[in-house]
């Protein structure tokens, strides 16, 4: 006698009727679908895999064609109103061919100050600058226009603006100061209220060890040479060997 339980096709049957798909009547038989499948195809009943598709009332909104119009108009995307709604993304494209809604292309998409979710065109990045979008997803750091827009040209390649208070944030012109070069920015301690973590220290520290030893004794003497000279200014790192 085999193990495998037997099921009542008249059950079998009564449940699919009343689901109208295998996944469902496998479900309420707790059983798997190949066992309801083989069950109606001895009683020549072709099954689909296929679940029921929801049936939604006429007062749902999805029926409504002017709420799905309106929110389209306003700007908002097919998948965004179908989240709002509670439906699929593939249910408001349907109804919108139904009402007559024409799909927007990606050029007439809604971008920039139309669009329903536009911040200022403004973002901040990992370190805390804040960049401003100036054409098609292009963007220029805030601090560099304010100055631009104080001097009434634009910077030069070379030029750097720095953050007096070292807040990336503050980007008033009295907190701005213009600098010709980058060694300028290094230079007078204007980082020094700038600490490395540990981590980066003992990065540093590994990089330049490494470095040290790559140098052939040749290259270690003659730069001990000159820092005893006065040639070269000794790097707190460097360690005589």
């Amino acid at each position: 006698m085999s193990g495998k339980p037997q099921y009542d096709y008249k059950k079998v049957l009564a449940l699919f009727e009343e689901h109208q798909n295998v996944p469902d009547t496998a479900f309420s038989l707790g059983c798997n679908r190949k066992t309801v499948e083989k069950v109606l195809r001895e009683h020549g009943i072709v099954p689909s895999r296929k679940p029921r598709r929801h049936v939604y009332t006429k007062d749902h909104p999805v029926n409504d064609q002017e709420v799905i119009r309106a929110m389209y108009v306003s700007g908002m995307s097919a998948r965004v109103i179908a989240k709002k709604i509670g439906t699929s993304y593939n249910t408001i494209l349907s109804k919108m061919k139904e009402f007559g809604i024409e799909a927007r292309t990606k050029s007439d998409s809604l971008t920039g100050h139309l669009h329903p979710h536009w911040n200022g065109g403004e973002k901040t990045d990992s370190q805390g600058y804040v960049e401003v979008l100036v054409g098609p997803r292009k963007y220029k750091y805030k601090h560099r226009l304010v100055m631009e827009e104080h001097l009434g040209r634009n910077l030069l390649s070379h030029e750097i603006v720095h953050h007096i208070d070292e807040n990336p944030s503050n980007n008033d012109i009295s907190n701005l100061e213009l600098l010709q070069s980058v060694s300028e920015h290094m230079s007078d301690g204007r980082h020094a209220r700038m600490p490395l973590s540990q981590s980066a220290r003992s990065k540093i520290s590994q990089a330049m060890k490494a470095t040290w030893d790559r140098r052939s004794q040749a290259e270690r003497d003659q730069i001990i040479c000159k820092l005893r000279s006065g040639l070269l200014k000794r790097h707190p790192q460097e360690k005589d060997s």
